[in-house]
């Protein structure tokens, strides 16, 4: 009867570090909305991980508790105490202060993801199982999503689950033949299951690094990843650029550096391996080749580049942005309240502006919970890349992807994902690992 509850509890636990990963892998797939604010599947599945955990083995519990990065806890209660000076600047607004709270709900529920990574040091390959297969099914829905375009329609997720901000692809002579609330692109994006393409490259930056170190590498994962950036690339997003630095780094840290036969043997068969998946692109897929000239692939790389350089129009506006935004921070030295800029921007800002955001999340910052908070979540995320850098393989490679988190976060201005709280943990366990050692894994 032991044996069986024990083997119950491990598939439990086990079951839910799975969906734990493969529901980070998605913005778009709620359980219900609270005003806008979607409340993920994520959300729920770490909660009820942590209420599982708690009744099961409460030590894992106190331990992930005792792991949380001092640094998080003040950010916290930053983010918290900004009610203060939201509640004199909105105080005769009630109405617009609910986005306060609706910040803090997301807030506490991305906390319990952290919190559930946390408790289960030993499920990290199966966390990043999960994510593989997110990552998967979010390449298979791109190609979706390029097969309905092609067709002069669109697929996403928006039918089931309608959000604000929801972007769609579709080809501008069938734009017109549709009256869904949603915001057009006449080009195709491949957006996975998030709300827009670059979401879904920032997504995929904060991911697919880490996660690869936990898969052993088969030639059909390597296919998978070849898709991806296929139709990443045609998507013209600038973010991929920065992904494809990432797996190149990815490579080169993987990579067996010893001199003997293994090495070469290896080195080897990738060379063939590759040589005859060209050959087979070109000979037995002639039509690739034209589905890359009718989508102008060439065009879309020196697009993607070109957004690279700071003088691009598309950047400028960037700037524009964060200049009007932080003009604002003069009048409000401790902040305007988390989660309250695009308020406070649509009221004092609103003509200037031609999206309520600073497109940067530390001038976000710092003009919701000012300097203190800014300070706090940028010494967090020193001390991270700083501390994990000296952590193996793994330790390097997440290092790698929280600088990459950053560089999103000041160019893009996106928020905190669910994914971004993965990689925090994972950050939090390298640098307090415990008794127990996490789990090596060396892919081949």
């Amino acid at each position: 009867m032991c044996i069986s509850m024990a083997k119950l509890t491990h598939g439990m636990t086990t079951g839910f570090a799975f969906l734990l990963g493969l529901f980070a892998c998605t913005d778009s797939v709620y359980l219900i909305l609270v005003g806008q604010t979607p409340i993920l599947w994520v959300y729920v599945v770490a909660l009820m991980l942590l209420l599982w955990v708690g009744m099961t083995d409460r030590s894992r519990l106190v331990t992930a508790l005792s792991r949380v990065s001092p640094w998080y806890w003040a950010f916290l209660v930053v983010c918290f105490f900004s009610i203060i000076p939201m509640t004199a600047i909105f105080i005769y607004q009630p109405t617009i202060m609910r986005s306060f709270f609706n910040g803090q709900i997301s807030l506490w529920l991305a906390t319990g993801v952290y919190l559930a990574v946390l408790c289960l040091p030993d499920r990290l390959p199966t966390i990043f199982r999960g994510v593989w297969w997110g990552i998967v099914i979010n390449v298979f829905w791109s190609v979706g999503q390029y097969v309905f375009w092609r067709g002069g329609q669109f697929f996403s997720l928006y039918t089931w689950f309608p959000q604000a901000n929801y972007l769609v692809s579709l080809p501008w002579s069938a734009q017109q033949t549709q009256d869904a609330d949603v915001s057009f692109i006449t080009a195709y994006r491949a957006s996975g299951l998030f709300l827009e393409t670059s979401y879904y490259v920032v997504f995929l930056i904060a991911a697919l690094v880490v996660t690869l170190y936990f898969q052993r590498l088969t030639l059909g994962k390597w296919l998978v990843i070849l898709m991806m950036l296929s139709f990443l690339v045609i998507s013209r997003s600038a973010n991929t650029v920065l992904l494809v630095v990432l797996l190149v780094m990815y490579c080169w840290l993987m990579w067996d550096r010893r001199h003997d036969g293994s090495s070469v043997l290896l080195a080897a068969q990738l060379i063939i391996v590759g040589g005859l998946l060209v050959i087979g692109l070109v000979i037995l897929a002639p039509k690739m080749g034209r589905v890359m000239t009718e989508n102008d692939v060439w065009g879309a790389v020196k697009e993607s580049l070109q957004t690279l350089d700071l003088r691009d129009q598309g950047n400028q506006e960037r700037y524009q942005n964060m200049q009007i935004a932080l003009g604002q921070y003069q009048d409000h030295w401790f902040g305007v309240g988390y989660n309250m800029l695009s308020s406070y921007l649509e009221l004092n800002a609103g003509p200037q502006l031609k999206t309520t955001s600073a497109f940067n999340w530390f001038i976000n910052l710092l003009l919701e919970v000012g300097p203190l908070g800014l300070l706090v979540y940028v010494c967090m995320m020193v001390n991270w890349i700083w501390r994990t850098w000296a952590r193996g393989r793994l330790g390097k490679l997440t290092s790698l992807t929280l600088i990459a988190i950053c560089a999103v976060q000041f160019a893009n201005g996106v928020k905190l994902f669910p994914i971004f709280m993965i990689i925090f943990a994972v950050a939090s366990l390298l640098v307090k690992p415990g008794r127990e050692p996490l789990p090596d894994v060396n892919p081949s």
